[in-house]
C-alpha cells in the first residue's frame, strides 16, 4: 500500500471515485483494518466523532481513503452512502451477461402468438360463447406440415414509379408527401391540372406500409350539368376488363405465377362495379348504368390454400371507366419468405379448438350447434396498414347452423416448431454473423469469469498485519462470509462492514 500524509480530522469526510474503502476494527484503543473495499459512488462520512485517515499517494495500488470511528461496538463501521451509479454499473455487468448468452432461436414460431393486433386484422376475435356441439361433416384435413411464412413490405423503386407515370402519361418528378393524420410517408409523381384543382393524377408508393398506386380523379360519371344528361357509358364488361389488366401486368413486372389459381388451374379473379341510377329525360325511364369496374388478381399462395384478405392485403386491383380508360391500379403484395414450418391437426383437434373457443371469427355471434361442411387452410393477410411479421397457416373452417346460417371459423395450427433444412438456408445467412457474435461474447465473457475468479481473494497488501484482499473486477459480488481467527464476523467478502 503506498504511503503519504496522515490527518485526523471531525465532521465530514469525502470519498472520491474509483477508490477502496477499509473498515477497521477496533480491540481496545488500537484500530485493527479488516479489509478494503472498492468505492464507485459519492459518499459522506459525517458524525461528532468521525475520524478520517487518508492517503495521499496515487501510485498503482489501492488507496485506503477514508474510515470513521464508532463507539456503538468493537467494530469501526466504514458507513456508505450507495449510489445509483454504484447500482448503474452492476445492472450493466448483468445486462453483459444476459446479452452475450446464446439463447437458442428460431427463424419463426410455429403457431401464431398471441398477439391481438395481428389477430383481430386478420381472422378476427375469438367467440365470447363458442358452439358446445359440433358435428363434423367434411373431408379430413390434409396430414401435412405447414409452411410459415416471413413478410416483408415491398421497397420503394423509383423505376418502376417513372416507368408507369410514362405509360400513363403522368409528368413530373418524384417528390416526397407525407400524410401526418396517420403518420405516413412515401415518394409520389404528381401531375396538376392548374385549370381544374379536382383533375390530379399521381403515381405514389407509400413507404411505411409498401402499397403502390396509380390514382385519378376519374370516377367514372359522365353527367353534363349544362344539358342535365347523362351519355352512353362505355364502360368495359368483364371479359373485356380481364383482358385489358392482363395486359398491364407485365408493366409492373408481374406474371400469372405470381397470381392465386384456382381448383382447376385457372386464374382466380375477383370482379367489382361502381353503379348510378337516373331518370332518363327523353325515355322518362329510370335507368341503372354501371360507371367503373375493377378487376381484382391475389397474391398466390402455396400448396392451393384458401382466399383470406383484409382490405387490399395481397390484392392487385385495376378500375376501368367509359372508354376503357385505366382510372387506377393498388397493388399491395408482401414479399413471403418460408421461416419455418407448423404441425397439421385432425378433426377431431380442430373441433376440440373449436368447442374450447381457441379460434377467431368475423361473426359477431356463433351458434351453439355447428355442423362442419368445409375445411381449408388460408394464409390470412391484413391490410397494408396491418404489420404483419409472419403470415401463418390457418384452418378456415366453415359451418351451418340450426338457422341455416353460414359461419366462418379459422383455427391455428399445432405449436410444435419443424425446421425446414435447406428452405431455411437464406435465413441461416442472415443468422451467422448473429450467431458468430453471441459465440465469441460468450468466449470472452467465460474468460473474463474464469480472470475474476483467479483474482478474488488474493492478498494485495497488509496493513498492521491484517491482509488487505481483492475483491477482482466484479467488485460488488459477494464471495462468502469473512471471519477473525476468534470467531468474529467481519461480514461479506471483501465487502466494507
Amino acid at each position: 500500500m503506498d504511503t503519504g500524509t496522515t490527518e485526523k480530522s471531525t465532521g465530514t469526510v469525502g470519498i472520491p471515485y474509483g477508490a477502496r474503502c477499509m473498515a477497521l476494527r477496533v480491540p481496545g484503543n488500537a484500530m485493527e483494518p479488516v479489509g478494503f473495499q472498492n468505492r464507485t459512488s459519492p459518499g459522506r462520512f459525517t458524525g461528532r466523532n468521525a475520524a478520517a485517515t487518508t492517503f495521499t499517494g496515487m501510485g498503482l495500488k489501492r488507496i485506503l481513503t477514508a474510515i470513521r470511528l464508532t463507539q456503538l461496538n468493537r467494530l469501526t463501521c466504514l458507513k456508505m452512502i450507495s449510489s445509483q451509479r454504484h447500482w448503474n454499473s452492476c445492472w450493466i455487468w448483468l445486462w453483459a451477461i444476459a446479452v452475450a448468452t446464446p439463447w437458442p432461436t428460431h427463424a419463426a414460431l410455429a403457431s401464431p402468438p398471441h398477439d391481438d393486433y395481428v389477430l383481430e386484422r386478420t381472422v378476427g376475435y375469438q367467440p365470447d360463447m363458442p358452439p358446445r356441439n359440433v358435428l363434423w361433416r367434411a373431408p379430413e384435413p390434409r396430414w401435412t406440415n405447414l409452411i410459415v411464412y416471413s413478410a416483408q413490405i415491398p421497397e420503394f423503386n423509383p423505376d418502376l414509379m417513372r416507368r408507369v407515370a410514362a405509360h400513363f402519361g403522368v409528368k413530373g418528378e418524384i417528390e416526397r408527401f407525407d400524410e401526418p393524420l396517420v403518420g405516413a410517408f412515401g415518394y409520389w409523381i404528381r401531375e396538376r391540372n392548374w385549370t381544374n384543382r379536382c383533375v390530379t393524377r399521381d403515381v405514389a408508393f407509400i413507404v411505411t406500409t409498401g402499397a403502390f398506386r396509380y390514382g385519378t380523379s376519374d370516377s367514372g360519371n359522365r353527367y353534363d350539368p349544362k344539358t342535365k344528361t347523362h351519355p352512353n357509358y362505355a364502360v368495359p364488361n368483364k371479359t373485356e376488363a380481364l383482358e385489358r389488366a392482363l395486359q398491364l401486368l407485365p408493366l409492373l413486372k408481374v406474371t400469372t405465377n405470381d397470381l392465386q389459381l384456382r381448383a382447376d388451374g385457372t386464374l382466380l379473379v375477383g370482379y367489382d362495379e361502381n353503379v348510378i341510377s337516373y331518370n332518363d329525360r327523353q325515355t322518362r325511364e329510370r335507368k341503372r348504368v354501371v360507371i367503373q369496374r375493377g378487376v381484382t388478381f391475389y397474391q398466390r399462395m402455396p400448396a392451393g390454400s384458401a382466399l383470406s384478405t383484409v382490405g387490399d392485403g395481397g390484392k392487385l386491383r385495376f378500375s376501368f371507366v367509359s372508354g376503357g380508360e385505366v382510372s387506377g391500379i393498388e397493388w399491395f403484395f408482401r414479399k413471403l419468405t418460408p421461416a419455418g414450418q407448423a404441425k397439421p391437426k385432425s378433426s377431431k383437434q380442430i373441433v376440440k379448438d373449436i368447442k374450447a373457443g381457441r379460434c377467431w371469427t368475423w361473426h359477431q355471434h356463433v351458434p351453439e350447434s355447428l355442423t362442419v361442411t368445409n375445411c381449408e387452410l388460408a394464409y390470412p393477410q391484413g391490410n397494408s396498414m396491418t404489420h404483419q411479421d409472419y403470415v401463418w397457416p390457418f384452418y378456415m373452417v366453415t359451418g351451418i347452423g340450426p338457422d341455416q346460417r353460414r359461419v366462418t371459423l379459422f383455427v391455428a395450427p399445432n405449436g410444435e416448431h419443424v425446421d425446414l433444412g435447406d428452405v431455411m438456408r437464406p435465413n441461416r445467412a442472415i443468422g451467422k454473423p448473429v450467431l458468430a457474435t453471441l459465440v465469441l461474447c460468450s468466449v470472452a465473457m467465460a474468460l473474463l469469469l474464469l480472470y475474476n475468479a483467479r483474482r478474488v481473494g488474493r492478498v494485495l497488501d497488509s496493513y498492521r498485519g491484517v491482509p488487505v484482499y481483492d475483491n477482482g473486477l466484479l467488485f460488488f459480488w459477494s464471495y462468502g462470509r469473512h471471519y477473525a481467527p476468534d470467531g468474529y464476523y467481519y461480514g461479506q467478502k471483501w465487502q466494507c462492514v
